[in-house]
C-alpha cells in the first residue's frame, strides 16, 4: 500500500540496512513540524521486532485527522488510534505502520512514561503485526505481548502491561 502515496505533507527519511542475510529498507515519513525526540532510535526498534524477516519497513508519523480517515477506511472505526500497520501484498517489502503523534504524546504522558517508551512500544507493536502477531483472542495476545514485553526489555523499556 505505501501509505507515504496517501498521506501528504510529510518528509522523508530513509535509510538502508544490511543484518545478515536480511537487507531492509527503512523509510520514515513525519508530518512537516513534527519532532520525535527518537529518530535515531526508530530504524533500531524495527530492526529489533523485524527480527529475520524479509522486506521494507515503512513507517509513517501521521496526524489526528489522518489516524481517524484510516481506522475508517480499513477498519470502518471512526476514530483516530494510536498505531496501525498495514502488512505488504508484496515481496520484499514487510508493510507499512502508521502512528499517530498526538494520541502518542497523550498516552505517554497519561501513563507517566517517557515518549521514547511509548513508542518503542508502539514501532514494536506496529512491525509485530507485520509479521503477523495479532492479539484478537486470548492465546494470540498473551503470545503477542510476551513478545513485545521481552523486545521492550532489551532496549531498557518496562513492560508496557503492568
Amino acid at each position: 500500500m505505501h501509505m507515504n502515496k496517501m498521506i501528504g505533507n510529510n518528509s522523508n527519511m530513509t535509510t538502508s540496512t544490511q543484518v545478515d542475510s536480511v537487507s531492509r529498507e527503512i523509510v520514515i515519513n513525519l508530518p512537516r513540524g513534527v519532532d520525535i525526540p527518537s529518530k535515531s532510535k526508530l530504524r533500531d526498534w524495527i530492526e529489533l521486532a523485524s527480527e529475520e524477516s524479509q522486506g521494507d519497513v515503512f513507517l509513517n508519523f501521521v496526524t489526528t485527522d489522518e489516524s481517524r480517515r484510516l481506522n475508517e477506511k480499513f477498519r470502518s472505526i471512526d476514530e483516530p488510534t494510536n498505531v496501525l500497520s498495514f502488512p505488504a501484498q508484496q515481496d520484499n517489502v514487510l508493510g507499512d505502520v502508521a502512528i499517530c503523534v498526538d494520541i502518542a504524546k497523550a498516552q505517554a504522558e497519561e501513563q507517566e512514561k517517557s515518549l521514547d517508551a511509548h513508542l518503542a512500544h508502539l514501532v514494536i507493536h506496529g512491525v509485530l503485526h507485520l509479521r503477523g502477531f495479532d492479539h484478537v483472542d486470548d492465546k494470540d495476545a498473551s503470545e503477542m505481548e510476551g513478545k513485545e514485553v521481552a523486545l521492550l526489555k532489551s532496549v531498557g523499556v518496562t513492560n508496557p502491561y503492568e
